[in-house]
């Protein structure tokens, strides 16, 4: 395994300063590392892989607010739908039992209900 020396280090191998990078076996990989005296070479390698994870959630959250968003403007047209569907029973309603309060029925909810500066 390669690390990355901390400390300067003595061995058959020779010296090293450091900053060097050094293969060792796993075994003194391990001891060199926890006991502070190397860092795993891969460090740097796992940090962009934790940024890239991190970024990819980010992302899935995003897409995931977005549906949510999808989802409830489906549920808001198809209430707003059911709405008007029971709105035409009422005009029809009036307009078999009362026909001329039919018309004055229309204008007042096209008056309350058109957004201002769509009015003609």
């Amino acid at each position: 395994m390669k690390v990355k020396l901390l400390v300067g280090r003595v061995s058959a191998d020779g010296s090293h300063a450091p900053g060097e990078e050094i293969s060792v076996d796993d075994r003194e990989a391990y001891t060199l590392i926890t006991s502070g005296q190397a860092e795993p070479k891969v460090k740097k390698e796992f940090a962009e892989l934790e940024k890239r994870i991190e970024k990819l959630k980010k992302e899935e959250e995003e897409k995931e607010a977005k549906l949510v968003a999808i989802q409830r403007e489906e549920q808001l047209k198809e209430s707003a739908s059911a709405l008007l569907d029971e709105l035409v029973k009422v005009v029809d309603t009036i307009a078999s039992v009362s026909p001329e309060y039919r018309d004055a029925f229309l204008a007042s909810f096209h008056e309350r209900f058109t957004p201002r500066g769509e009015a003609e």
